[in-house]
């Protein structure tokens, strides 16, 4: 009887440790692929995608090592996003059935790289970002309606941590603003003409480092409101 109980106790102890070791290797893959980036020679890098902007598969056009290291900078980091994601349903102790859901959609979200450009081509469109910008203007004000309402149910050692992951959310909501500044007016990041004509590429660089800003307080406030809202569940 005892050996029973202690063999289906191990069950969920050995998948844990499966979900942390992928969980590991994912966030490993993720770091050598942004380190890898930093070894690409710039006219390689702009060469290959001009290549793709022309629909022509790069094969045969670029030395096998250097096509698996421009394939590792590329996708390296999203597809061990998506992985990093399904590890951590693993780790929560997720039915089978949902993570493939989930992975599912992790998958269809990647592709959107490819589908995006591909439904919308690849011209400046003023429908496109304006649409896109009020639907992230109208669920900016929802999710912070709905903050408001979820935060009042909280008690007062949960809500800390609920105002840390708002603060994150803040963050790149600042940060989408600063995005739309940067490639449009006032920074022209997508029109480079305009933006020497104009003169404004120093206010650009200062732009583009408060959005690196924005996203790493918000992705580091976050992070540490979800783990204060272990701590308060743990005690």
């Amino acid at each position: 009887m005892d050996e029973k109980n202690s063999s289906t106790a191990e069950k969920p102890i050995s998948g844990q440790r499966t979900a942390v070791i992928f969980f590991a290797i994912a966030a490993l893959a993720m770091t050598v692929a942004v380190i890898s980036g930093l070894f690409l020679e710039e006219k390689i890098l702009a060469s290959f995608m001009r290549v793709l902007q022309e629909n022509r598969l790069p094969i045969g056009e670029f030395h096998p090592r250097v096509m698996g290291r421009i394939a590792l900078f590329a996708f390296g980091l999203p597809l061990g996003l998506v992985a990093l994601f399904g590890c951590s349903l693993m780790l929560s102790q997720e039915r089978s059935s949902k993570i493939r859901k989930m992975l599912v959609w992790g998958f269809l979200l990647f592709s959107l790289v490819i589908l995006v450009p591909k439904i919308f081509g690849r011209e400046i469109g003023d429908l496109y970002f304006g649409a896109g910008g009020f639907l992230i203007l109208g669920a900016m004000i929802t999710a912070f309606w709905f903050w408001a309402r979820h935060r009042k149910q909280l008690t007062a050692q949960q809500r800390p941590a609920a105002d840390l992951k708002a603060l994150g959310y803040l963050c790149f909501g600042m940060a989408a603003w600063h995005i739309c500044g940067f490639s449009a007016a006032p920074s022209f990041g997508l029109f480079p003409e305009k933006m020497l004509e104009y003169g404004v590429r120093p206010f650009a660089i200062g732009q583009a480092k408060v959005i690196m800003a924005y996203f790493v307080f918000g992705w580091i406030l976050t992070a540490i409101g979800f783990y204060k809202s272990i701590s308060v569940q743990n005690k």
